[in-house]
C-alpha cells in the first residue's frame, strides 16, 4: 500500500514538474528573432541576480562591475543556464563558447552578442619542477597545431552541432613514455562533456592528439568542482578545460600557453514562449536521459560504484562498531577515553569534510583509488554511530539476567552471546537499518572526490541533455527503491527475532 502511493506521489511530481520543463535539443530555429531581456553589456547594471559556476573567477568580474548584484553559484554552467531559464537567476557570466552552444540546445535563453572582456584559455599543470617539462613539450606541440590550422579546425568542429564519430580511449594508446593523469571537469560542449561513456570535446582531442603525437599513455580524473586540488596534491599531472589565466591562480600552477583566444560572455533569457506537450515530453526525457548514447550505462555503473562503497564502508563500519563499542563498556578508563573521543570527532564533522580531509590530506600523496577513500571514510563515521548504537542497547539489557546466567554455571563468553546479544540485536536492529540506508544515500557525496556514483552519474546526463527533470528524477527514484528494500528486509528480520509468543499474540488480535 505505502509503495503505490509513493509511486503515485512521483507520478504526480511527474506532471507539474513537466508542465514547465522544455526538452533539451529542442530549440527553435527562429532563434535570431527572439528578444533579448538584456540586449547589451551595459544594461547589466539593472541585473539583480547573476548564476555563478563555482570554481571560476567570474564572480570576481560581477563584484567589482556590478557590487549589488546577488551571486548564486552553482556547479556547472548547465545549472547556471537553467537557473536563468527559470528565472532563479537573471543572467550568467561564463565562458561565450560554451554559453553559447547551451543557449542553442536550451529554450528561454540566449547570449548577449558581445564580450564582457576578452580572455584567453589554457590548461594547467602542477606547480612541482616534474611538471615543467610537460608544460615545455605542450607547448612546443601546440605551437605546431595552430601553425597548421589543426586547432582551428578542431574548434570549428566542435562548435557544430556535427556528432563526433570516434570516442577517444585513452587506454588504447601507446604508453611507450608513460602515463599522463588528466583532470578534467566535465561542463558543455565545445569544452569538455560526456558522450557515449566517456569525455570528448575540444580540449579531449586535443590532449588526445598529444598523448598520441608524443607516445603517452592516458588516464582520466574526473574532477568535481575544481581541478586544482587534484594537481596540488598530484594525483593528476595536467587538468584540462576552458581555463582562465589569473595572477593568483599562477601562484599555485603553472599554464600551458593559450588553446584557444575567446572571451566571456552573458547568458539571458529571452521572450521565447515553450510549446509543451507531456507525450512529447516524456518520450523525448525518456530517450535523451536512458537510451541516446546508451547512456543508460552510466547509471548502472554509477549505481554499482554506490552498492560497492556502501557494502564495503558498512563491512568496516560493523568492525569498527563492534570493537569500539567494546572499547565504551569496557573498565579501562583510557579504553573509554579513546572511543569517546572517537565517537566525538566522527559524529560531530560532517561526512563530505572528512572525505576530503582524507582524500586531499592523508591521503593526499598516496596512489589511492577515491572509491578506497570512500570506504574508508564512511567506515569511519558510520562505525562511530554503531559503537553507540551496540553501546546503547547492550548496556539496556538488564544485568540481572548475566548474574542469572553466571549463577547457573555459564561463561561470561556464553551469557554475553546467548542471553544479552539476541535481546539487544532485536532492539538495535531499526537502528542498524537506518544508519545502512543513511550510508548508502551518503555515497551521494562521493563525487567531491573524483569518484562517479550515481549522483554524479546524473550530473554527467544532465549536462550532456540540458534537462535536469529526467537524470534527477531518475536518480532520486532509484535511491527509494534501494531504500524501500532495505525497509521490506528489515521488518522481515524484526518478524524471524520477534519471539514466538508475541507474533502468536498479535496474530490472535488481528
Amino acid at each position: 500500500m505505502k509503495f503505490r502511493i509513493a509511486v503515485t506521489i512521483l507520478i504526480v511530481a511527474l506532471l507539474l514538474c513537466g508542465c514547465s520543463s522544455q526538452p533539451a535539443e529542442q530549440k527553435a530555429s527562429d532563434g535570431d528573432s527572439q528578444k533579448l531581456e538584456y540586449s547589451s553589456i551595459s544594461e547589466l547594471s539593472d541585473v539583480k541576480r547573476f548564476a555563478m559556476c563555482m570554481g571560476t573567477i567570474f564572480d570576481e568580474i560581477v563584484a567589482e562591475r556590478y557590487p549589488d548584484a546577488k551571486i548564486l553559484y552553482f556547479p556547472s554552467p548547465v545549472d547556471c543556464a537553467l537557473a536563468v531559464a527559470k528565472n532563479k537567476a537573471d543572467a550568467c557570466i561564463y565562458d561565450a563558447p560554451v554559453l553559447q552552444y547551451i543557449a542553442d540546445c536550451t529554450s528561454g535563453v540566449g547570449v548577449i552578442p558581445e564580450f564582457i572582456m576578452k580572455d584567453n584559455y589554457h590548461f594547467c599543470l602542477s606547480k612541482s619542477d616534474s611538471s615543467e617539462w610537460l608544460q615545455i613539450e605542450f607547448n612546443e606541440w601546440l605551437a605546431v597545431q595552430k601553425q597548421t590550422g589543426e586547432t582551428d579546425r578542431m574548434y570549428e568542429f566542435w562548435c557544430s552541432n556535427a556528432e563526433p564519430d570516434t570516442v577517444f580511449d585513452f587506454s588504447a594508446l601507446p604508453d611507450t613514455n608513460g602515463v599522463i593523469r588528466i583532470a578534467v571537469s566535465p561542463g558543455s560542449r565545445p569544452d569538455v562533456y560526456y558522450f557515449q561513456n566517456g569525455f570528448t570535446g575540444y580540449s579531449v582531442e586535443l590532449i588526445y592528439n598529444f598523448c598520441r603525437d608524443r607516445g603517452f599513455g592516458g588516464e582520466i580524473i574526473v574532477a568535481s568542482d575544481s581541478m586544482l586540488p587534484l594537481l596540488d596534491t598530484g594525483k593528476a599531472d595536467i587538468g584540462i578545460c576552458f581555463l582562465s589565466y589569473t595572477e593568483e591562480r599562477a601562484e599555485s600552477i603553472r599554464f600551458t600557453d593559450p588553446i584557444l583566444e575567446s572571451g566571456i560572455g552573458v547568458l539571458v533569457r529571452t521572450d521565447e514562449k515553450e510549446s509543451f506537450s507531456f507525450l512529447n515530453f516524456l518520450i523525448n526525457g525518456f530517450t535523451r536521459t536512458f537510451i541516446r548514447e546508451g547512456r543508460w550505462r552510466l547509471l548502472i555503473n554509477g549505481l554499482v560504484t554506490a552498492m560497492l562503497i556502501t557494502i564495503g564502508g558498512f563491512l568496516l563500519a560493523n568492525i569498527l562498531g563492534i570493537a569500539f563499542g567494546f572499547c565504551l563498556m569496557s573498565k579501562r578508563k583510557v579504553l573509554r577515553g579513546i572511543a569517546d573521543v572517537y565517537d566525538r570527532v566522527m559524529q560531530g564533522t560532517p561526512m563530505v569534510v572528512i572525505l576530503m580531509i582524507l582524500y586531499y590530506v592523508i591521503f593526499g600523496n598516496a596512489d589511492i583509488a577515491g572509491s578506497w577513500v570512500a570506504i574508508i571514510a564512511f567506515g569511519l563515521t558510520s562505525g562511530a554511530a554503531l559503537a553507540r548504537l551496540f553501546y546503547v542497547t547492550v548496556s539496556s539489557i538488564d544485568i540481572g539476567q548475566t548474574e542469572a546466567a553466571l549463577s547457573l554455571g555459564f561463561s561470561n563468553a556464553r551469557a554475553f552471546i546467548g542471553i544479552v546479544l539476541p535481546q539487544a540485536t532485536r532492539m538495535a536492529l531499526p537502528g542498524y537499518f537506518s544508519e545502512l540506508i543513511g550510508l548508502m544515500k551518503a555515497t551521494s557525496i562521493v563525487g567531491y572526490i573524483s569518484v562517479v556514483d550515481l549522483t554524479k552519474a546524473g550530473d554527467l546526463i544532465r549536462s550532456s541533455t540540458y534537462d535536469a527533470f529526467f537524470p534527477l528524477l531518475s536518480v532520486a527514484l532509484i535511491y527509494f527503491l534501494i531504500s524501500f528494500a532495505l525497509l521490506s528486509l528489515l521488518k522481515h528480520f524484526q518478524k524471524m527475532l520477534m519471539p514466538k509468543r508475541v507474533v502468536a499474540q498479535k496474530e490472535e488480535t488481528k
